[in-house]
């Protein structure tokens, strides 16, 4: 049965087209039948397809679940599989080209030779490795909210017991005297339990425990000087020899009139905080108290004067990897070095050889060393690029510092003290294979977190200046 309104296609008879059976002589013509619908169900048409655009249908939320949506990658900085971090289109890395304001290639220099794999990074010979490095490096910052001390939730009130000590005294008299002495002694009684009532008993509240007071800057200044551990952790001896950087440079010997210029590199993107701010600047009296008090016990001629410049700059260093033992390439130190110096004398508006011959024309200074902080969040290690024998003898000689918040003040000053020695030409002595027991608290060696046990010997007095031969020790000893 066809649909009343039914009708084969214009130009077409029924039965062509595929629609049906071309007719017999003779016999009637057939027509496509279609289904017959059963009773009871409706009744169907054909349905022309009609092209419809797929359209995308979000996740199907279920009840009691949070919804989730697609998520992007988001591309990570410095990351190669997104390519070089935004903002640092040009920044030095060889796959990117070189630095801004550096067109020459940075051409590596020569090194030691390579120690096994496993070994340590070898001695650079523009500069100095890191101070030892323990796992204490840097603590963890704080404690939880629940380890803190708190108030304490105070003792409920305690019930007096006059008023059961009279009852018993009234069971007594009704059992041994009588009824009317009975009815006295009930009458003292209630009237007691009356006054009793309205009378307060003071509420016993425990003493809370107070928190420990921080110490102020002065006492920790104090503490830090006095006190802390020195000991030997480092697993990186791999050097023979003892490489003395002595007489080069800006920072020649720590001796006479000295300066030790510390700049503050200060950014938008990396800003300082108070507590960093003043890390700084009370890590830098340390070191300089440290200096002197070794040059007193030596009989040695010093006056060291620390002065902190904020360095205005738009500085922002190519991002750079750390590998099991916090270290930087070298090629990552070179171009962090070059980018700080750059960021530094373009603050400055003069180069730091200029700062030098200023320092030594209008103040006398016949030695400056510089100490380029910045406030990073990281936990590289802190390195020095002291001046070698090919060098200008005006070429300013700078440690590099990382502030990060939270570092233990303690050992950033001895670091301090450590990388600063390095610029005037000691070496590390952690690296340094055979050194004798003696030498294991030395500044040069062990990681300290105070100047209390921190001592300094005759490998680290001759290569500042303070011996005019070397010390006999196990290892040899070299003049870059």
């Amino acid at each position: 049965m066809q649909p009343p309104n039914w009708r084969p296609p214009p130009g077409q008879r029924p039965g062509q087209g595929g629609q049906g059976v071309p007719p017999q002589q003779g016999q009637p013509q057939q027509y496509p039948q279609q289904p017959v619908p059963q009773r009871g169900q409706p009744q169907q048409f054909p349905q022309q397809p009609y092209p419809q655009q797929p359209v995308p249908q979000p996740p199907v939320h279920q009840q009691g679940q949070p919804q989730q949506y697609p998520q992007r990658p988001v591309p990570q900085q410095g990351n190669p599989q997104y390519g070089p971090a935004q903002g640092y289109p040009q920044q030095g890395n060889p796959q990117y080209g070189p630095p801004q304001g550096y067109p020459q290639q940075v051409v590596p220099e020569a090194y030691r030779p390579q120690a096994p794999m496993g070994a340590p990074q070898p001695l650079m010979p523009h500069g100095y490795g890191p101070p030892p490095f323990h796992p204490a490096y840097y603590p963890n910052q704080g404690s939880a909210p629940w380890m803190q001390p708190g108030p304490h939730r105070p003792l409920p009130a305690k019930r007096s017991g006059k008023g059961v000590v009279g009852c018993l005294i009234v069971a007594a008299v009704l059992l041994f005297i009588g009824a009317p002495i009975t009815l006295i002694a009930i009458g003292l009684a209630v009237s007691g339990d009356e006054q009793q009532v309205t009378k307060t008993d003071p509420v016993i509240v425990p003493t809370v425990q107070k928190p420990v007071t921080p110490l102020t800057p002065e006492q920790a200044m104090e503490s830090a000087f006095k006190f802390g551990t020195c000991n030997d952790y480092t697993r990186e001896r791999s050097y023979p020899d003892y490489a003395a950087k002595r007489n080069h440079g800006s920072a020649h010997a720590l001796t006479g009139k000295v300066l030790l210029l510390h700049l503050r590199l200060k950014s938008a993107s990396y800003p300082w905080t108070t507590a960093q701010t003043r890390t700084v600047e009370n890590a830098m009296i340390l070191a300089e108290r440290y200096y002197e008090d070794m040059a007193v016990k030596d009989g040695q001629s010093l006056a060291v004067d620390s002065v902190v410049w904020d360095v205005n700059t738009s500085f922002a260093p190519t991002p750079f990897a750390l590998d099991t033992r916090k270290l930087m390439t070298a090629n990552a130190m070179r171009l962090y070095r070059d980018e700080a110096r750059s960021a530094a004398e373009i603050g400055l508006q003069k180069s730091l050889s200029r700062v030098v011959a200023d320092a030594g024309i209008a103040k006398g200074y016949n030695e400056v060393a510089f100490f380029i902080h910045m406030p990073m969040d990281t936990q590289a290690r802190d390195f020095a690029f002291a001046a070698l024998q090919s060098d200008n003898k005006d070429y300013a000689e700078a440690a590099f510092i990382f502030v990060p918040r939270g570092r233990d003040f303690g050992n950033f000053s001895v670091t301090i003290a450590h990388e600063g020695l390095h610029l005037f030409g000691a070496d590390d002595l952690y690296r340094i294979r055979n050194i004798p027991p003696e030498e294991s608290r030395e500044v040069m060696n062990a990681y300290c977190t105070g100047f209390g046990q921190a001592v300094m010997l005759d490998a680290t007095k001759y290569a500042i200046g303070w011996r005019k031969v070397p010390p006999v020790r196990p290892y040899p000893f070299t003049d870059w």
